[in-house]
């Protein structure tokens, strides 16, 4: 490593939503006289800067920030952790040639890691994602094209059901209620059928446990942070955060962007009234196509891919449906009110769900299976354990695709207390 890499060394923070993460990067981004590098998936994408709670031209200072914005919308589906990884790396090489410092700041964990640690994917996953890049492509951002989506199931139910067929591999790491994951494995195949029989060697390797342990950028060239905060402090300051953002114009925004959605997604006929806003029958067809996941970045669990991943037009769906009388009614401010009252909630299970991914999946697979060989009996005794799914029937059926989880499942006080009173039912 040379001594210019040495003075620039890359600095990324992580933390759940609210934890001041963005500030931090500013902050040290102007004392370093380095540049901010977006690593949160929805604020890639241009459009809805309040929902996806992008930084303000004042709150950024002049410092500059890259990959913020910079995508269409409709490349939800085709944009992934191979695409970002690849683009962040050049963008830190070309920082750190110029003896700027990058800060990567975001909550989307495995993208950070993906940039972070050499070994986060696996080397097939790099090799596929090769395969699919055109050959002499620019340095820019490249368009990608969209997956067939139309010969998904209908119902979502029937997600694990196809990709079982399709690859049990796959779907026997995938739990059998992420409808996301489920989605995007099926995509992955319906759009490589038509090639060799290598689809699903491919895709089962990006299905995969990642795993790190070689970093990208060795110490004293990275300096990661962490942020965290208590809950009794970050509850009240992710709910106060939710009224600026209706105050500062969230409603007003997401209405923009279905009038914007309609035009483009609903050419036939007109969508917009005199005054601008969707008409009821376009603003009806809108949202059965993206309940049913068949809009551009739209995926079947309400808004889940893409831009609209963001948590905002979920939780407002039900106000947005209403016309600009009935939203003035009484009725009107009572769906509001409950709309403000979901997203605080979505908001706070956001953040509790990050700090759970930061540390427990971590441990279990890049610490305790590590360990695991060394505290079991034998490896004869492992080679026992079925595949996955897991189905706990006395748990009401819970599911369980994690061999770990699923001794802890057997072995938590809630599991055995179920056990216990079936039995004493049956007695």
């Amino acid at each position: 490593m040379n001594n210019l890499s040495r003075k620039c060394p890359v600095i990324a923070i992580c933390g759940a939503t609210g934890t001041g993460k963005s500030k931090l990067a500013i902050d040290l981004a102007r004392r370093l006289a380095g540049e901010v590098i977006n690593a949160d998936a929805v604020q890639l994408y241009r459009g809805l800067d309040i929902a996806t709670n992008k930084v303000t031209q004042e709150e950024a200072k002049d410092v500059v920030h890259h990959l913020l914005g910079c995508l269409d919308p409709v490349e939800g589906f085709c944009y992934n952790v191979h695409h970002y990884r690849r683009d962040c790396c050049r963008l830190i090489d070309a920082l750190r040639a110029r003896g700027v410092t990058p800060v990567v700041v975001g909550g989307t964990h495995y993208y950070l890691e993906a940039v972070l640690w050499l070994d986060f994917l696996r080397p097939t996953d790099e090799r596929n994602f090769k395969e699919e890049v055109k050959a002499g492509e620019s340095d820019g951002l490249v368009n990608y094209t969209v997956p067939p989506r139309a010969r998904l199931p209908e119902d979502p139910k029937d997600y694990y059901a196809a990709l079982s067929n399709a690859n049990p591999e796959a779907a026997m790491r995938l739990h059998p209620n992420d409808t996301r994951k489920l989605q995007q494995a099926l995509l992955i195949h319906l759009s490589r059928e038509t090639t060799n029989a290598s689809t699903t060697g491919a895709l089962s390797s990006r299905m995969s446990t990642n795993r790190s342990s070689c970093p990208r950028y060795p110490p004293p060239d990275s300096l990661i942070f962490w942020l965290y905060c208590q809950p009794s402090v970050l509850k009240p300051s992710l709910d106060e955060r939710v009224i600026k953002m209706v105050q500062r114009g969230l409603i007003r925004e997401l209405d923009e962007f279905l009038v914007a959605a309609a035009k483009s997604l609903l050419p036939n006929g007109p969508v917009v009234n005199e005054d601008g806003t969707v008409n009821e029958m376009a603003k009806k067809a809108l949202f059965q196509l993206a309940n049913k996941g068949l809009l551009p970045s739209v995926g079947t669990e309400h808004w889940c891919r893409g831009v609209l991943q963001s948590i905002g037009f979920k939780e407002f769906e039900d106000f947005l449906q209403l016309s600009p009388p009935k939203r003035d009614s009484p009725t009107g401010e009572m769906v509001l009110n409950e709309a403000i009252k979901k997203m605080k909630a979505a908001t706070r299970h956001y953040a509790r769900r990050q700090v759970c991914l930061f540390f427990i999946p971590n441990w279990s697979s890049r610490r305790a299976q590590d360990t695991e060989p060394f505290v079991e009996p034998s490896s004869a005794d492992a080679s026992e354990v079925p595949p996955p799914p897991y189905i706990c029937a006395a748990c009401k059926g819970r599911v369980f695709v994690n061999p770990l989880q699923w001794k802890e499942h057997l072995n938590s006080r809630s599991h055995k207390k179920r056990v216990a009173t079936l039995k004493k039912q049956t007695v």
